[in-house]
């Protein structure tokens, strides 16, 4: 083969190719973009999360607050009230003090008087005091009898008050060691919480600080994206404006390998938003590591053994200036100005079992479809 017509196939392919490696870069882009959004929005309501969590916990936090304030009021009111039942039982100890020293002044005065009553009046003048000297005296004994009844009468309140203000000072200590314990259970938690928000204000930072790179990322990608719109639309314009009508073929070809079409020649919408591929080829989905045929009679021109996106390429001149076109091999088994025969075995699919195919006359692109078996 003339080296110009090869240079023209080579050419030609490569055009396909650019237009096809644009449109792949448009892909991926839009695919990381998409994702990029995606990942804002998550990241977006995992912020929400944090957001809500931290509101929960200053209200928690403000709530045991007002809790520990509530505890400290009620402690100091509980300790006036306590400090007030010391002093009581302090002045009614001493009040009962000194009834008790009244009671044993008084008791002395009254034995005394007892006793010189009896001697004076019925041992030593039985009969010659006047009675109303004895009535006086009567009188005077039973004003001291009263007085320490009275004191008795006044001890025994006193002590009986004593007793209720020891009891009442014993549960308002009981009470205070309660709030104490409160008071620190609730300072315990406060302090959890407040750590807790300290971590949850740091994640929220965080977030917010991937979010805002996200953001800036998402904005280069859609400056990028816009820029490959652009430059692939020129380069359809371009492709297009080379391309000449479309020719026929008057024969069939057996298939490469055995399988199904599964990405037609062509145009193809591949997005919601209306964005298409052209396709200047088909992808066949065959079995894992088979064997790839040659669809007629030709000749190898050209092998790559990385050509690009396409991988491993293999193009062979078959006559009547037709040419097929077999990428995304795993295996070469001919080499460039080997003949072959039809269904003689060129290749080897990879794992995924898928091989690209492609047809051409006169240099020009037609659907495989149309001439496969």
């Amino acid at each position: 083969m003339k080296a110009i017509e090869k240079f023209l196939i080579l050419f030609i392919f490569l055009s396909f190719v650019q237009l096809m490696y644009s449109h792949e870069k448009v892909r991926q882009t839009e695919k990381q973009l998409e994702q990029t959004k995606k990942i804002i929005h998550q990241k977006t309501k995992e912020k929400e999360k944090y957001i809500k969590k931290e509101k929960s916990i200053q209200s928690e936090l403000e709530r045991i607050e007002k809790e520990l304030k509530n505890i400290e009021v009620e402690k100091r009111k509980m300790g006036n009230e306590i400090t007030q039942a010391k002093v009581s039982i302090e002045a009614l100890k001493k009040n009962i003090e000194i009834m008790n020293s009244d009671l044993e002044f008084y008791g002395r005065i009254l034995k005394i008087s007892l006793n010189n009553f009896v001697y004076r009046h019925f041992v030593i003048n039985p009969f010659l005091e006047e009675n109303f000297n004895r009535r006086v005296k009567k009188n005077i004994i039973r004003k001291y009898a009263e007085q320490i009844s009275g004191i008795k009468l006044k001890k025994n309140y006193a002590e009986i008050l004593k007793e209720q203000q020891e009891i009442k000072k014993r549960k308002l200590e009981n009470l205070s060691k309660q709030l104490e314990n409160k008071k620190e259970k609730q300072k315990k938690l406060f302090l959890e919480k407040n750590k807790l928000l300290t971590q949850i204000s740091i994640k929220k930072t965080q977030i917010e600080k991937e979010i805002k790179e996200l953001i800036a990322t998402q904005k280069e990608l859609e400056k990028i994206l816009n820029k490959l719109k652009k430059e692939k639309r020129k380069e359809v314009f371009l492709y297009s404006q080379q391309k000449p009508s479309t020719p026929i073929i008057n024969r069939i070809f057996i298939k490469p390998i055995s399988g199904e079409i599964v990405c037609k020649f062509g145009k193809e919408q591949i997005n919601q938003d209306g964005s298409c591929v052209v396709r200047n080829g088909v992808i066949i989905q065959g079995i894992s590591f088979d064997n790839v045929v040659s669809v007629e009679d030709g000749k190898v021109i050209f092998i790559s053994q990385n050509f690009r996106s396409y991988g491993k390429l293999i193009i062979i001149e078959h006559k009547d200036n037709i040419h097929s076109i077999y990428g995304q091999l795993r295996e070469i088994l001919v080499v460039e100005g080997q003949y072959v025969k039809k269904g003689q075995v060129i290749a080897k699919t990879d794992s995924s079992g898928q091989i690209y195919f492609e047809l051409r006359k006169d240099f020009i692109c037609v659907n495989p479809e149309l001439y496969l078996e």
